[in-house]
């Protein structure tokens, strides 16, 4: 057989922030390196409206969910089941909380004999 090498990289997080307004949504990773090379998707940006403020969703992909965004103060929802981004954190005073952690992911190898 011939061996094969797989990487892929996680996304990246998101803009923090410690004062009131909307921040953006962390890269997805990259895959490299293999014969099909998929990237994530984004996470979702935050939303700062006039009386609700919510925090960016983790990315989904076919395999798992992301972290829900939150609407209360606290760390973020962790990502669902292989590979689903963390949430992101929220914070109504001056100090931080941290985003939720991303779900680890898989590597499906289909092997085919002739």
């Amino acid at each position: 057989g011939t061996a094969a090498l797989l990487q892929a990289t996680g996304g990246s997080g998101g803009d923090g922030a410690t004062s009131n307004g909307g921040r953006l949504g962390g890269a997805g990773g990259v895959g490299s390196l293999g014969d099909i090379n998929v990237g994530g998707s984004p996470g979702m940006d935050s939303i700062d409206a006039t009386g609700h403020r919510i925090s960016g969703s983790g990315s989904g992909n076919p395999l798992g969910g992301g972290g829900k965004g939150k609407d209360s103060s606290g760390v973020g929802n962790a990502g669902g089941a292989y590979g689903g981004g963390g949430g992101g954190a929220f914070s109504n005073t001056s100090s931080q909380n941290a985003g939720g952690a991303g779900a680890a992911g898989a590597v499906i190898i289909v092997e085919y004999k002739s």
